[in-house]
This record gives structure tokens, C-alpha cells and sequence, in this order.
């Protein structure tokens, strides 16, 4: 077909051709050409003619459509995908926090999204390679699928793929040993972190004294003549319940005169929290918002984890933080010791304008 014949058909096709050479008599294929989509069909002109690549070598026995017409379109061939980690019969300890992840590819197209469920019940979803979850495991046997999704909505489900998390062992405890006036425990078994706890009095009720340790041993100081000990396991936990109120006069190492206040709920599931924060009244526009810790009310420390990715919108004088994150082990520890706290940074208040201590 010379251009002006592909041109006088007034076909989008022919309209790309004439914008490429006018009206002269010159070949006017190409690689640029071929990689248009005139017709807007899905399929770009060089796949709807056997030539992707624009280079004059056609793929022996294409089917040919017409690159100017939207109807006249190759049947669209489903993606193809497959799972890749965990292997089939995976089995793990809790607490277990691992990747699921796909391969996907989709020969006359692209891919969309690649999904990942589990027992059928959705887990998220990933726009762009690689294709890849990190997923905190509950305790039991996960069947797990991905299903790939390509540019004209034509799906494939992977072969599934079992992944068995076992509960960890029980706590044991050894024999304590005394070294000057300190009681040292050890113990085998469980996933951590650690709860321990201290009494002097087996009769009296725990909650006291207690601490949270991500190593399976602790140094203990003896205040009385006989000491009791309790290890709990927060491998598997939850759901528990964290609350936050946020104010100028919890900011350290100087309270803040704001106006701003803020308040948060949070949410452990064995290694996930999830949480929403709200704050109003500022002073000025946040910049910045994060959970620090390891620290008490009376002290600071870095931020762990930071809030802006969850932010409802744009930074303002108020707004939201909402969503979910897996936890290391030193931040579950710092989480369920009550060594954690919300801050939110103004340009005003650098430092932190409100701040507020997570806690049970």
C-alpha cells in the first residue's frame, strides 16, 4: 500500500502514515509507526500487521487485522502466572513474616495487576514487577493463588501453592542462676518478643514490674529475698488495643504551647498494626509525622516508622493517618512495652509541635 492510498482511506492508520510523509510516495515503515496504537483497539499497528518490531520481518502465519479499524482487533491471548515463592509445602514457625511473590507476562499486551489470595479471600495487589507482598502469616495452612490480570482485561490463576505456619513451641524455662544481686533467666522456645515479669511475692497478683526483651534471656535486679518470674510469648498476639491523645504538653524535652491536639487507635494482630491518627489545630501546615521510639513519656528517641506514606491527602493544620504496617521484633518490643509515641513536626515546632504516648 503506498501512503497516499493508506492516507486516502481517512483511517486513523492512514492518518498516522500521512502525518509521517505527507503526501509523497516514500516507504514509511517503521519502527516509530509500528508502535502506535491508531485505532485505539489495544494492539498497536505493528502487532495488528505480524511486524511488533517495525523492522519488515513479519512473524510467519500471523493473522492480520487492520490497524485502522477499532473492530478488526487479534483476539486478545490471556497472561500467563506463576507463583514463586513461597514453594509449594512451605512450612514455618510463627512468628512468620514472609514474601509472596509471581512472575507474570502477557504476550500481545501488558500486565495490569498481579492479585494474590489466600483460601480465595484477597491479600493485595501489585501494579508493577517485581510481584511481590510481604505478608505477616497467621498460625495454619495458607492455599495460596496469584491471579495476573493484563491491558485488556483478560485474567490467569497460578497453580496454587501450600504454606503451613506452626504455633512456636511453649516457653521453658531454665534454672536461674544469681550473680551479685542480679537473677539471670533463660528459656527456650517461643517466637518473641518477650513479656517478663517480676514479683517478690508469689501470693500477691502479677502486673507489676515487667519488661519486654527480644532475646530469650534477661538480667533481672533482686530486691527481696525471693524473686518470681513469668515469661509470656507475643509471638502469636491480638488483637490488641493501643490508644494515643496528642498534645503540645506531652512534646520532650520542652512541652510546646499549641492549640493543636491529636488522638489515635491502634490495633496488634500477631505482627501487623494497624492504626488511625487524627490531628487539628496546628499551629502551621505538618511537614512531617512519625512513631518513635524506643522511649518513655519523659524521653526521646528516632522515629520508627514513618506516617506520611498514610497521609488522607495532603499535609495540612489537620488531616488523618490511616493504614497498616508489619513490625520488626525491637518495634513490637517497644509497642507492648509502652516505649513508643506519636509525633507530628511543624515547620513552627521542628522538633514536634503534638506528641502522645502509645498505649494500652
Amino acid at each position: 500500500m503506498s501512503p497516499r492510498e493508506a492516507a486516502g482511506h481517512a483511517t486513523p492508520f492512514g492518518q498516522a502514515v500521512e502525518s509521517i510523509t505527507g503526501m509523497s510516495a516514500v516507504p514509511f515503515w517503521s519502527a516509530a509507526l509500528a508502535a502506535l496504537d491508531s485505532d485505539g483497539d489495544g494492539f498497536s499497528n505493528g502487532f495488528e500487521l505480524g511486524d511488533p518490531e517495525g523492522d519488515r520481518t513479519t512473524i510467519p502465519g500471523w493473522t492480520v487485522t487492520n490497524p485502522g479499524n477499532a473492530a478488526s482487533k487479534p483476539a486478545n491471548a490471556s497472561p500467563t502466572v506463576t507463583l514463586t515463592a513461597p514453594a509449594d509445602g512451605t512450612t514455618v514457625t510463627a512468628p512468620a513474616v514472609l514474601a509472596v511473590s509471581a512472575t507474570a507476562t502477557d504476550t500481545d499486551g501488558t500486565i495490569a495487576q498481579v492479585e494474590f489470595f489466600d483460601q480465595g479471600a484477597l491479600i493485595g495487589s501489585v501494579a508493577a514487577a517485581p510481584y511481590s507482598l510481604l505478608v505477616d502469616w497467621s498460625v495454619g495452612t495458607h492455599l495460596l493463588t496469584a491471579r495476573a490480570t493484563d491491558n485488556l482485561g483478560a485474567s490467569a490463576t497460578s497453580t496454587p501453592v501450600t504454606l503451613t505456619v506452626l504455633a512456636p513451641e511453649p516457653v521453658t524455662l531454665s534454672a536461674p542462676g544469681l550473680t551479685d544481686g542480679l537473677l539471670t533467666v533463660t528459656w527456650t522456645g517461643g517466637g518473641g518478643p518477650f513479656l517478663v515479669e517480676q514479683k517478690a511475692d508469689l501470693a500477691q497478683p502479677w502486673g507489676g514490674s515487667s519488661i519486654v526483651v527480644t532475646e530469650r534471656s534477661v538480667a533481672l535486679p533482686m530486691t527481696a529475698g525471693a524473686a518470681f518470674v513469668r515469661v509470656a510469648d507475643a509471638a502469636v498476639v491480638g488483637p490488641l488495643e493501643f490508644t494515643a491523645n496528642l498534645s503540645g504538653a506531652n512534646e520532650r524535652p520542652e512541652p510546646v504551647n499549641s492549640p493543636g491536639t491529636g488522638t489515635g487507635t491502634f490495633t496488634l494482630q500477631n505482627n501487623t498494626l494497624t492504626f488511625a491518627i487524627t490531628y487539628s489545630g496546628l499551629t502551621a501546615t505538618a511537614n512531617a509525622a512519625h512513631i518513635h521510639g524506643p522511649a518513655g513519656t519523659e524521653e526521646t528517641a528516632p522515629p520508627l516508622i514513618d506516617l506520611a506514606p498514610f497521609n488522607g491527602g495532603a499535609f495540612g493544620t489537620a488531616g488523618t493517618f490511616t493504614g497498616k504496617v508489619i513490625l520488626t521484633a525491637p518495634q513490637k518490643a517497644a509497642l507492648l512495652g509502652g516505649r513508643t509515641y506519636v509525633n507530628i513536626h511543624t515547620g513552627n515546632f521542628g522538633a514536634g509541635e503534638i506528641r502522645g504516648q502509645i498505649v494500652p
